[in-house]
């Protein structure tokens, strides 16, 4: 794919597919000579006793058509939206329902508009759901909601529209002639299925719909065959996600915040977990100190050194203040000795 890329001009999406981690998160031990992956990006270390396991973050590319990240993409979107539907699936209105509703287009990903149609495609959507759910109750957005999401479907690569709708029940033949009216005649196919699936929960069904937004890669769990759309069509499909929102709300479930995350705490004995600069993890390693921790060891003597003069043919006449500095580097040494005397872990000692 990355080929594919670089062949129509997108050497900076194909740079950043390649340096993709798909192994995105992995332990350390900070041990002397320990060293972190050519991909770490982001650190994280136990505050508590710094001898206990780090936690290295590896960069990703976050595109759109890489199929690690679409996958963890797809899993945030699950989080976010399936407690509200568990609880309307457990107090809802006794003439409400859940169901998927797929709306059909023509347009293979190789027309050349096909940036712009997939953009009024959600337009299209909406002005179809809106009308019909508005004729039946004008306040519909306090009460049902619904998602929509795209996709490029295997056969053909023909754009169309999953739904996933709570409310009063929607008649497909009426689902179809405002679809025909939406789209200018360009389409009519409206199918309806149940939600969740027969012998699937509601987090399952959530996931196989939402999937569909990243459904030009495949992975079979029996058989581990891969399915994935042509490469020479990368290009293509990047182009047309390109800064879009694939997946969009309304009603009940517009405006829906990402869930809280939970404290990031040390697996093995659940003190706060400290991010550090990657280029700090040496020091780290060698020393046990945390950024501030030896920014207040080395500012307790702060230096003031006298400006130098940098004229070429004067001099200041002051003395270099080697004196200064060297025994700067004693005070530190003499901590860093001390601390390794210690045995409950020199990150606890200021």
């Amino acid at each position: 794919m990355a080929e594919a890329l670089d062949d129509a001009g997108m050497s900076k999406l194909s740079a950043r597919w390649l340096s993709c981690s798909e192994n995105c998160f992995t332990r350390l031990r900070p041990v002397e000579g320990a060293k972190l992956p050519p991909a770490a990006e982001k650190v994280y270390v136990c505050s508590g006793d710094h001898h206990h396991e780090a936690e290295i973050y590896s960069q990703t590319c976050d595109l759109r058509i890489c199929p690690v990240c679409a996958r963890r993409h797809s899993a945030r979107l699950v989080a976010r939206y399936l407690p509200t539907m568990l609880e309307l699936m457990h107090s809802h209105h006794r003439t409400y329902r859940f169901r998927h509703i797929i709306f059909t287009l023509p347009y293979p990903l190789t027309d050349p508009d096909i940036r712009k149609k997939h953009l009024r495609g959600f337009k299209q959507v909406e002005l179809v759901m809106s009308a019909l759910m508005e004729a039946k109750n004008p306040d519909w957005k306090s009460e049902q909601g619904y998602l929509c999401t795209s996709e490029f479907g295997e056969e053909g690569s023909k754009l169309h529209y999953h739904v996933i709708h709570y409310g009063r029940y929607l008649n497909q033949a009426d689902l179809s002639a405002r679809w025909e009216d939406a789209t200018g005649g360009a389409a009519r196919v409206v199918f309806v299925k149940g939600f969740p699936y027969a012998g699937l929960t509601v987090e399952e069904t959530l996931r196989e719909v939402l999937k569909y937004a990243v459904k030009f890669y495949h992975q079979d769990e029996a058989t581990g065959a891969i399915t994935a759309i042509p490469a020479e069509l990368m290009p293509l499909l990047a182009r047309a996600l390109e800064k879009t929102r694939r997946i969009r709300s309304y009603g009940l479930f517009y405006g829906i915040p990402e869930p809280d995350r939970p404290p990031h705490l040390c697996s093995q004995c659940q003190s706060e977990m400290v991010g550090i600069p990657v280029d700090y993890f040496v020091t780290f390693v060698n020393t046990g100190f945390l950024p501030l921790e030896w920014r207040r060891l080395t500012d307790d003597d702060a230096l003031h050194l006298k400006p130098a003069d940098k004229s070429s043919h004067t001099s200041s006449g002051a003395s270099p203040p080697a004196a200064g500095i060297q025994a700067l580097r004693q005070q530190q040494m003499a901590w860093v000795a001390k601390m390794r005397k210690k045995d409950d872990g020199w990150g606890k000692t200021k």
